[in-house]
């Protein structure tokens, strides 16, 4: 699995770097395939690579590839949105509690 770095800018703002990568791969990337990928390649760890977007196109073996890249695990946390609880969980929660 080849990995190239198309376009990396820094965000100072949001204390991360905006990376656009390719992985030419006849499969397409998972994303812990892909955070392996980018970690090995910008030295970084694991735990602070956001990927957003995996795209692959029809008929290549080309993969897009477009990932944050935090200086902090804390950094990470206070920026990128919680994940959100399933509605059948969420459901069960509140009704769990009144019961009481």
């Amino acid at each position: 699995m080849e990995t190239i770095i198309k376009k990396q800018a820094m965000n100072p703002l949001l204390l991360r770097e905006e990376v656009e990568f390719v992985i030419n791969s006849p499969t397409t990337p998972s994303k812990n395939e892909a955070k392996d990928a980018i970690s090995s390649k910008l030295n970084k760890s694991p735990e602070v690579i956001v990927i957003k977007k995996i795209h692959q196109k029809f008929g290549t073996e080309d993969t897009e590839v477009y990932a944050y890249v935090y200086n902090s695990k804390e950094s990470l946390e206070k920026i990128e949105p919680k994940p959100k609880v399933k509605k059948e969980n969420a459901a069960e929660a509140p009704a769990q509690e009144k019961k009481k």
